[in-house]
């Protein structure tokens, strides 16, 4: 799969089906390999634990790009989200739990052609990615987003795209392997 960074006239791009996930070492994961699961509305405990999880990724965010949000406003957005889980069978949000720990969040999905003239629909596209900032560093974001690949792959993509933030977003990307594509 190819993949690649968007957002603000960058794109990161990476071809996922490229290489083999077999072929990758995650034996060193087996210690801090993350449970995930799939947030659905009707499950108040996982809906309010994605809450817990947003308000201060959209505010990290937020300090990046020096704006102000009102928690309001973020948690706001964060309920239209959860609202249409279930919609599509390829679009997920999903917690990364690590010793029954929330530690990190994702939205993903196969794109519909939503980025007008820049992409073909059938993309995969990480819409949100998040790992606490305290369990950075530790593997688990990239333990996160080899599940999401292989996710995105089983839904039938063969390319990728992230929008990622300047600060912690590009680096992260790009150690995954993603390219910027202008």
């Amino acid at each position: 799969m190819s993949k690649s960074i968007t957002g603000s006239a960058r794109c990161i791009h990476i071809a996922l089906l490229n290489k083999n996930i077999d072929d990758i070492d995650v034996s060193y994961l087996d210690k801090i390999y993350p449970e995930m699961s799939a947030i659905c509305k009707e499950n108040e405990d996982l809906c309010e634990t994605a809450k817990k999880l947003c308000v201060p990724y959209f505010e990290e965010l937020n300090a990046h790009e020096g704006i102000t949000e009102s928690k309001e406003a973020i948690l706001d957005a964060i309920n239209k989200r959860i609202a249409i889980q279930g919609r599509r069978n390829d679009m997920h949000f999903e917690i990364a739990f690590h010793d029954n720990v929330a530690i990190g969040i994702a939205m993903f999905a196969i794109d519909l052609g939503t980025v007008r003239g820049l992409l073909q629909s059938g993309y995969g596209t990480v819409m949100e990615f998040y790992i606490r900032p305290e369990y950075r560093r530790m593997d688990f974001g990239k333990e996160f987003w080899l599940h999401i690949e292989e996710t995105l792959c089983d839904d039938g993509a063969s390319s990728c795209y992230v929008t990622p933030d300047s600060v912690t977003g590009v680096p992260f990307w790009t150690n995954m392997g993603f390219e910027d594509s202008g």
